[in-house]
């Protein structure tokens, strides 16, 4: 598709603006072909719509958001600004009806984002970016409303356009959510994540095993045990109940509840 061809272009490298409009431009030809037109339809279909980054950002922006309905609001809003400002044809025409029936315009809300973040430079992505993260932490966020974010980032991730989004806030926000195998994902990005930009430590271990777990993948689980005494991360005793290693956690148990008895008269000294 056309949103995809731009996924792949170059940071700085123009948008092929001739392409924004692909999803209807096999609806002029058809027309053409009909007679119904002579081909004009086709071209103004084609044809690139300009995207007001102001209002883009102003659209996105969060101050003032408190309470629960503050935030349907804002993602509502969002949905619909995103349609009203997209540079193509056939998502702004949907911008009316999107308003008036919210199910569409939760339906659309990847595709038209990414029609426009295309558009966008590296400052206005960097304003938008911010402007998401601060919903994605809000207290008062709705669950509605957060799972409707973590689709988008999704989606963008699929079209090679991931979000410059910290993965520890949507590993957070998806476990918040209960979709584990979304928090999943972001937990195992945060673990390979290149040596420096994350530590692997018995609180991410924690986290991995805590999801595998919840997703009945007991090999997993198991593997990371493993992986947390190869790299001498101390072993936790929750950890083997939950893999019902009943026999090695009640030795640990011991081990550290005779290693607390001997410490504990030092302590008095």
């Amino acid at each position: 598709s056309g949103s995809r061809a731009r996924a792949h272009l170059p940071p700085h490298s123009p948008p092929p603006h001739a392409s924004s409009a692909g999803l209807l431009g096999a609806h002029g030809a058809l027309g053409s072909a009909q007679g119904g037109t002579d081909g004009f339809a086709t071209e103004i279909l084609a044809r690139p719509l300009s995207v007001d980054v102001g209002a883009l950002i102003r659209l996105c922006a969060t101050d003032g958001r408190c309470m629960p309905d503050d935030w349907f609001e804002w993602t509502r809003r969002l949905s619909v600004g995103l349609l009203r400002e997209s540079p193509c044809v056939g998502l702004r025409a949907c911008a009316t009806l999107a308003q008036l029936h919210a199910p569409l315009a939760c339906s659309l809300l990847g595709a038209a984002f990414l029609a426009v973040w295309c558009e966008l430079g590296d400052d206005a992505r960097g304003a938008v970016a911010a402007s998401l993260h601060g919903a994605l932490t809000a207290s008062a966020m709705p669950l509605d409303c957060l799972q409707q974010l973590l689709t988008l980032a999704e989606f963008m991730e699929a079209h090679e356009a991931p979000l410059p989004l910290d993965a520890r806030t949507l590993g957070a926000v998806a476990q918040r959510c209960h979709a584990y195998a979304k928090g999943l994902h972001y937990k195992e990005a945060e673990f390979w994540a290149e040596p420096g930009e994350t530590t692997v430590d018995g609180e991410l271990i924690d986290s991995l095993l805590g999801l595998n777990m919840q997703l009945n993948q007991l090999d997993a689980a198991a593997g990371l045990l493993r992986y947390a005494a190869s790299q001498s991360i101390p072993v936790r005793d929750w950890w083997l109940e939950n893999l019902r290693e009943w026999q090695e956690a009640l030795a640990l148990y011991e081990q550290r509840t005779r290693e607390e008895g001997a410490a504990e008269p030092r302590a008095r000294l």
